[in-house]
């Protein structure tokens, strides 16, 4: 199983799963019984680590583009997976940061 390429930012899973020896199905299986997740939940975890990394390094990207560079299909597929994720939405998220930010500079 070849993780590293399943936890890329724009990878799709019909591309991963064409270039494996075994079925869909049973790939699926396996990887869930192995980590507890299934490849999708695992690579939408990994794309909200991501997107939270990005809005922590440059809070001032717009939420647009940091769904795009993540992989999601747009800002509120980003929104959505966000909220399941961190139980605040990734406007909240950026606003902390930035508030984070300021504070570090007015001292």
């Amino acid at each position: 199983m070849s993780l590293p390429r399943l936890i890329q930012a724009q990878t799709r899973l019909e591309d991963f799963y064409g270039q494996l020896a075994l079925s869909r199905r049973q790939f699926e299986r396996r990887f869930k019984q192995e980590t507890g997740l299934s490849p999708a939940q695992l690579l939408q975890l990994n794309r909200v680590k991501i997107a939270r990394n990005l809005l922590s390094q440059s809070p001032e990207l717009n939420l647009a583009r940091v769904a795009f560079d993540c992989g999601f299909y747009d800002q509120a597929h980003l929104h959505q997976h966000f909220v399941r994720v961190t139980q605040q939405t990734p406007g909240q998220y950026k606003k902390r940061k930035m508030s984070q930010i300021s504070n570090l500079t007015q001292r």
